[in-house]
């Protein structure tokens, strides 16, 4: 006999870790549409559009050059210090709006959260995809200093710009997913953001090099998320030699906050829409 039961579906969130990667690639449409819906409502109604990628940059640079390239510069062999910071901005762009808009992705997205289900690693993805695409329309003041500055461009360059882009994500995925949660649950985040951000630029090598000031220190910077993905970003376009140590300790520092920030979201994603 048929119970009244038998007519009911229990939907229960996974109890066990798992990327999902079938059913994120099954919705990769849906990424495709957040990219395309956030690049049409960053830009709509400016007056100066994508332009505005190049601006804060560049003005950090001028700053920033006028300001320690007279200190900085002697310790640079290898590169001029415009340069140097130049390609240390493209990056950091890169690594810092990913880690912006995957923070509070989630948060601006909540009405969509509460009405539908979809994987919700969506999001956050398609925040790094908008960065991306920042980060590619940034690239040309790269290619133009390039052409200008450097003459030590070689063979391997595009393996080491690859490898740094690589690392970049692996780092500003796993912090941008983490934020992410914890952000629907404690707005608190979305006020320390700006200052995350700030403290990880000025105790980055984006503005100096790596062996500046303490070089005792070298193992611990090479701890910061950016710094190992940041030398091997700067030897794509300097005849810097490579340290594989600061590049190892990047890839396991930045692969370990990835999962750690993978975990979080997944484990949390059952109570999203309850909490959004």
């Amino acid at each position: 006999m048929v119970s009244e039961k038998d007519h009911y579906i229990e939907i229960k969130p996974i109890t066990h870790f798992s990327l999902n990667i079938r059913e994120l690639w099954q919705n990769r449409e849906l990424i495709y549409f957040f990219v395309w819906r956030d690049l049409k409502v960053k830009y709509k109604q400016t007056v100066i559009g994508v332009l505005w990628v190049f601006i804060q940059p560049l003005t950090l640079l001028a700053v920033f050059y006028f300001a320690l390239s007279k200190s900085i510069q002697p310790n640079l062999h290898w590169m001029n210090y415009g340069y140097f910071v130049l390609t240390g901005l493209v990056l950091w762009q890169l690594f810092s709006v990913s880690i912006s808009q995957a923070a509070e992705s989630m948060v601006s997205n909540a009405n969509i959260i509460k009405k539908i289900y979809f994987p919700r690693l969506v999001i956050p993805i398609a925040a790094i995809g908008n960065a991306l695409v920042d980060f590619t329309i940034m690239s040309v003041s790269l290619i133009i200093g390039t052409l200008i500055f450097n003459n030590h461009f070689h063979v391997f360059s595009f393996l080491y710009i690859l490898g740094a882009i690589i690392l970049t994500l692996l780092a500003a995925f796993g912090i941008g997913c983490l934020l992410a949660a914890m952000n629907l649950k404690f707005r608190d985040v979305r006020y320390a953001l700006p200052f995350l951000i700030q403290l990880l630029l000025f105790s980055s090598t984006v503005l100096y090099p790596l062996d500046f000031q303490d070089a005792s220190l070298n193992l611990l910077k090479s701890l910061h998320p950016l710094n190992g993905a940041m030398h091997l970003w700067r030897c794509a376009f300097s005849n810097e030699p490579i340290d594989f140590v600061t590049i190892f300790l990047g890839f396991v520092n930045n692969s370990i906050l990835f999962l750690i920030g993978i975990y979080y979201f997944r484990k949390t994603e059952a109570f999203f829409a309850d909490i959004a």
